[in-house]
């Protein structure tokens, strides 16, 4: 984490959402990005917004990173996650600008997220990392994910990420 870098994870706002939109868009094409110039859509994008499920790091002024966290049957049915997870939420759309990238952003988005999932009704959380982007993938285990298979959704082979959250046991 970058010590000199002051800021907040936010829930975005639908102002935000053209912000968030050219972010992901100026990621295409980079090492390891499996999005294209038809995902992530502005419609995925205002969706999680509207639900308070999107979130943003903004440093100043600009939305440096993104990430969002939503109910997704699709995901849902793969058929790899751990039994123990009755209702997990999805983990979608990690991004962070070029220029902010390699300062702890996307940890803190990550972190944030599996924090926040209980108070979601979750009780884990559940990801598809491209197999072309070990960097995510690296992330994700750092955070307590663990790879539990593997598909291949929307030409892409992916390995299916979770976090299983811990209950308190007072």
């Amino acid at each position: 984490m970058d010590k000199n870098i002051n800021y907040t994870v936010q829930t975005a706002s639908a102002d935000d959402c053209g912000g968030i939109l050219s972010l992901c868009r100026s990621l295409i094409g980079t090492d390891g990005c499996a999005w294209d110039e038809y995902y992530p859509a502005r419609e995925n994008i205002e969706c999680d917004t509207a639900a308070g499920k999107q979130f943003i790091i903004r440093i100043d002024g600009k939305i440096a990173a993104c990430a969002s966290a939503a109910f997704e049957e699709e995901h849902n049915a793969i058929g790899c996650w751990d039994k123990r997870m009755k209702n997990p939420v999805g983990l979608y759309r990690v991004g962070v600008a070029s220029e902010f990238q390699h300062r702890g952003l996307a940890r803190a988005l990550v972190n944030h997220i599996i924090e926040a999932a209980p108070s979601m009704g979750a009780d884990g959380v559940i990801l598809l990392a491209a197999k072309s982007n070990p960097r995510a993938v690296k992330l994700y285990e750092s955070a307590g994910f663990e790879i539990c298979g593997e598909c291949r959704m929307y030409d892409t082979d992916w390995h299916c990420m979770q976090f299983i959250c811990r209950r308190n046991t007072v």
